[in-house]
């Protein structure tokens, strides 16, 4: 079988291809290809990116010739695609249909394909992270609740880092409330105020706020390192926030920073050896 290429030459064949074709249609199609035959993965592929499936009856092409059609019906949502192509006896693509599906957020093809036992638990795992990263609740409310709770935790993670406070609110109301710190110092460098104010109310000591708040300074997120200084005021960040924000020009953090720089960057006294603010009152030496 042939695999589809995905270099930029073979995105601009295909470019020039559905040009032509939304000029001349399907009635030149036999003689298209009776010229250029080397064009024929192309117009598989088209067919079936526009669920278009009749044009193979129409050309009498043999599909086990090509390779992961499946996945490419179920990047686009074309499900009426999947289910001609699985009615043929073509498998190809289907492993990795899920993670496809669950990747643009076309919850008809994740329920057909997990409902017709064409999944495994990898799959399933991969795809409730795809839907999570990207915001597609009814995805990973699906998944959940159909056999992959042991992906919640993650999925959790991969939410907050996101942004997506209603996937992180509805995972923690249905059984995540044991979620990894990581959450808390990604939705930080992500600069997701409302997702840490959320996991502040629900957990309030749990994340570390330093790691949170360097990513936060150096990804340039003011108003994530003014909410942990307010939220957390005597955790601070090390010396790294300052650097961080200053190396990606950052100069609204930076500014902050040094205001608040005393109390809020801490440093390793060299008196007592402990990780404290720049102002406080070491006993060592008092």
């Amino acid at each position: 079988m042939a695999p589809f290429a995905t270099t930029a030459a073979a995105t601009t064949t295909r470019r020039l291809f559905e040009e032509w074709f939304a000029t001349y249609g399907h009635a030149r199609l036999p003689l298209f290809l009776s010229c250029l035959p080397h064009m024929s993965d192309t117009v598989v592929l088209h067919a079936v990116a526009i669920d278009c499936m009749h044009l193979l009856d129409t050309l009498g092409l043999d599909l086990d010739d090509f390779d992961n059609l499946v996945q490419v019906a179920a990047e686009r949502g074309h499900l009426q695609a999947i289910v001609r192509l699985h009615e043929m006896a073509y498998e190809s693509g289907t492993n990795n249909a899920l993670v496809a599906a669950a990747t643009k957020g076309h919850l008809n093809v994740v329920e057909y394909l997990a409902d017709s036992h064409r999944t495994n638990a990898q799959q399933v795992a991969q795809a409730v992270l795809a839907a999570a990263a990207r915001g597609h609740m009814t995805i990973v409310q699906f998944l959940t609740k159909n056999g992959s709770s042991s992906s919640a935790r993650a999925a959790f993670t991969m939410a907050s880092a996101n942004g997506h406070l209603p996937i992180v609110r509805w995972l923690y109301e249905h059984g995540t409330q044991d979620w990894s710190a990581d959450a808390f110092t990604l939705a930080a460098a992500g600069g997701h105020v409302e997702v840490l104010t959320y996991l502040t109310q629900v957990k309030p000591r749990r994340g570390a706020t330093m790691p949170a708040m360097d990513a936060a300074a150096m990804n340039g997120h003011l108003n994530a390192v003014q909410f942990l200084h307010q939220c957390r005021p005597a955790d601070g960040c090390s010396a790294k926030a300052l650097e961080g924000a200053r190396l990606n020009g950052h100069t609204d953090v930076v500014a902050y920073l040094k205001l608040h720089g005393d109390h809020l960057i801490h440093e390793t006294c060299n008196a007592c050896g402990f990780h404290k603010p720049r102002d406080h009152k070491c006993r060592a030496i008092s």
